[in-house]
């Protein structure tokens, strides 16, 4: 079955305006992607001075930071099993 002219270009026009509303889409995709690499590098630079207080402070109290008491419970974890 073939198609009309008038239907023929009834879905020309209706294919490109999807390609064109497909592209447009596609554009803003890109834009919320690098605004959401933006805001999410400024929240790492954040943390990581967070941490550095954190861990400064930790110091200066003479406490052990998180990371440090990770590290010591994965070698006395090491060690244990070493042992048995």
């Amino acid at each position: 079955m073939s198609l009309t002219e008038d239907e023929n270009s009834f879905y020309r026009q209706t294919m490109e305006g999807a390609q064109r509303q497909l592209k447009q889409i596609d554009q803003l995709i890109e834009k919320e992607l690098e605004a959401v690499k933006e805001r999410l590098g400024e929240l790492r630079d954040k943390r990581r001075a967070a941490q550095q207080i954190h861990d400064n402070a930790c110091q200066a109290l003479g406490v052990p930071t998180e990371r440090e008491e990770e590290l010591e419970t994965a070698t006395t974890n090491s060690l244990d099993s070493d042992l048995a």
